[in-house]
This record gives structure tokens, C-alpha cells and sequence, in this order.
């Protein structure tokens, strides 16, 4: 998500361990962190595993678990876990505009956020879910993401079965 190569402008909100917020801005040229430039080397050193190197100071990072669909990752940082829960200009957009309640009917429909394999599906047609319950765990780029119910409800229709891959925005199933 951190794409200090593309050329358009990255707007961002972190919420770091429910504790602390920051803005973020990411540009072709620079990096801001409430408005303040933030200069730093990023090396990729597998999947999971990341280098960051900020004001002569080193930081290795782990990619705990993504949860994409809700935007939430668990990282280990120099051996110190934090959980960060993102929001775009589109979540920060729909949140000043009160329009979250809205959103009820989209959260209806779970669909896959990325290209994947279905690991496990947790629930069956029937179920009752509660919001944040375990519905699909899709591997995306060697990464277990855990796609997780985004309202209470019911498992109304199951798209997809244990080892499907499925594509980008492949309706994997329905709530009630």
C-alpha cells in the first residue's frame, strides 16, 4: 500500500493500537506524516518481511496478519506489536459525511478484495454471524487475510468452496 514509486497522491488516516491517529500523504516526490515530510528507505524482503530505515535508524517489520477487506493490519515492528487500521480518502469522505449507517445494504454483499485462494469458508448458509465474526480466509501473495463479517445478520447464500480461486471483487457470499 506504501508505494513510494506512484505518481499520484496516497491519502491516508492510521489509527495506530487504537491509540494514536496520524495522517498520511504519499507522493511521488515525498512522504508526509502530519504534514511534516517523512524521509525513509523501504526494502521489501519477502511477503511479509520489510526494512525500513528512517533518520539513520533501522526497522524490521513483520506483516502479522492483513485483514484488507477492514483495512486492519497486526505488524511487528523491532519485535514490538502494533495493530493499524487504515482509512482512504473514501472512508474519510463517507465518515464526514455521516454515511456509514448507509452502508448497510453494500455490507450485505462480501466480496473478494483481491485475487485468491479460499482456504476455509467459516460459516454455512443458515448461520447467524456477528460483526467482526470470521466468514472466508483467502490467501493473497503467500498472505492469510481473514475476511470478517462487516454487520450482524444471517449467512444468506455461499458463493465459494474451500480451495476456488477466485478474482477480484468474486461475490463469495451474501448476509440477510
Amino acid at each position: 500500500m506504501l508505494n513510494k514509486n506512484d505518481t499520484k497522491l496516497q491519502m491516508l488516516k492510521a489509527n495506530i493500537s487504537s491509540e494514536k491517529q496520524f495522517e498520511i500523504e504519499i507522493g511521488p516526490e515525498k512522504t508526509l506524516i502530519d504534514q511534516n515530510e517523512f524521509p525513509f528507505d523501504l526494502s521489501r524482503l519477502s511477503d511479509r518481511h520489510f526494512h525500513i530505515i528512517h533518520h539513520h535508524q533501522s526497522y524490521n517489520v513483520e506483516v502479522v496478519k492483513a485483514d484488507h477487506s477492514a483495512k486492519e493490519f497486526l505488524l511487528k515492528i523491532n519485535g514490538v506489536i502494533i495493530k493499524v487500521q487504515l482509512q482512504d480518502r473514501f472512508d474519510m469522505l463517507i465518515e464526514a459525511m455521516g454515511m456509514q449507517e448507509d452502508e448497510v445494504e453494500a455490507e450485505k454483499l462480501i466480496m473478494a478484495p483481491m485475487p485468491g485462494l479460499v482456504l476455509q469458508v467459516h460459516v454455512n448458509e443458515g448461520d447467524e454471524v456477528k460483526k467482526g465474526s470470521p466468514l472466508v480466509t483467502l490467501e493473497a501473495m503467500k498472505m492469510e487475510n481473514v475476511l470478517k463479517s462487516p454487520a450482524d445478520g444471517v449467512i444468506h447464500k455461499i458463493n465459494v468452496v474451500k480451495g476456488k480461486s477466485v478474482e477480484k471483487n468474486y461475490l463469495l457470499l451474501e448476509l440477510a
